[in-house]
């Protein structure tokens, strides 16, 4: 189906998210890789913020709790 709405997780993505995971973990450990870059979007579980929010999670990074997303004119 297709996402209409971007304020919230409407896909489970698990298995997604730990194959990716267990890569970029196998990526890490090679002496050639200086930089890994993870590039997420609203399709990929309908709230990209939240999505990124995850991710760092599972990488024990700092995340910052987003409630929704904002619009263009709230930054003006």
């Amino acid at each position: 189906r297709e996402l209409t709405v971007f304020s919230h997780i409407q896909r489970n993505q698990e298995e997604n998210l730990s194959d990716l995971i267990q890569k970029v973990n196998n990526l890490d450990k090679s002496p050639d890789v200086r930089e890994i870059f993870i590039i997420v979007n609203n399709h990929f579980m309908g709230f990209a913020p939240e999505s990124v929010n995850l991710l760092k999670k599972r990488f024990n990074l700092p995340f910052y709790q987003i409630n929704q997303q904002k619009k263009l004119s709230d930054y003006f």
